[in-house]
C-alpha cells in the first residue's frame, strides 16, 4: 500500500514539475459554459490548470496535504466564482451554491456518481479537501456543506478546514 502511494506521489511531482503552462488569472473565473473537451488531458494538469488549491502527496513526510496553488483578492472573490472554478476544475462532479448562512456555504451535487463511486478514495479525497479549501477562501466562510448522496468514497455532511487537518 505504501509503494503504491509512494508510486502515486512520484506521478504527482513529476507531472507537477513539468507543467509549464501559464496559469490562469483568477479575476476571470473559467467559463462553465465555455466547450472544454479534457478527455485526454492529464487530470492532474487539468487540476492544477484552474483550481485554487490541490491535495499533494509529500514524498518526503509520506502524507498528503493541502497546497494553495495560487493567490486571490478575498474582496472580489464570490461563490459564484468559486462554483465555475470548481466546475471548471472537477468537470465530472458539478457543484451548485444553494445558499449561504452565517459561516457556511451550502452546496449541492445533484449527480454524484462519479465522486462517490467512480473516483476512488483519493480522487473523493482531493475533491473534498480542494473544495473545501477553496470555499473557505471566501470572507466569513468557515464551513462547507455538502448535499450528495453518499457512497463508496465520499459522504455528504458539513466540513472545515479544522476537520481535514485532525482527519488525515
Amino acid at each position: 500500500m505504501k509503494s503504491t502511494l509512494l508510486f502515486i506521489g512520484l506521478v504527482f511531482i513529476v507531472l507537477a514539475c513539468n507543467n509549464s503552462a501559464k496559469e490562469p488569472d483568477i479575476k476571470t473565473p473559467p467559463d462553465s459554459n465555455q466547450s472544454d473537451n479534457n478527455t485526454f488531458e492529464n487530470p492532474r494538469t487539468y487540476v492544477r490548470k484552474y483550481a485554487l488549491w490541490e491535495y499533494q502527496y509529500d514524498s518526503i513526510s509520506g502524507r498528503s496535504t493541502p497546497v494553495k496553488l495560487r493567490s486571490v483578492n478575498k474582496d472580489t472573490l464570490s461563490a459564484k466564482k468559486i462554483v465555475a472554478i470548481v466546475n471548471k476544475t472537477w468537470p465530472n462532479v458539478q457543484v451548485t451554491h444553494l445558499r449561504t448562512s452565517k459561516d457556511t456555504i451550502y452546496l449541492s451535487i445533484p449527480k454524484s456518481d462519479v465522486l462517490t463511486q467512480q473516483m476512488g478514495t483519493l480522487g473523493a479525497d482531493e475533491f473534498m479537501i480542494s473544495t473545501t479549501y477553496s470555499f473557505t477562501e471566501l470572507n466569513g466562510i468557515r464551513y462547507v456543506s455538502f448535499d450528495f448522496q453518499p457512497g463508496d468514497h465520499a459522504n455528504p455532511g458539513v466540513y472545515s478546514r479544522n476537520y481535514w487537518i485532525k482527519h488525515r
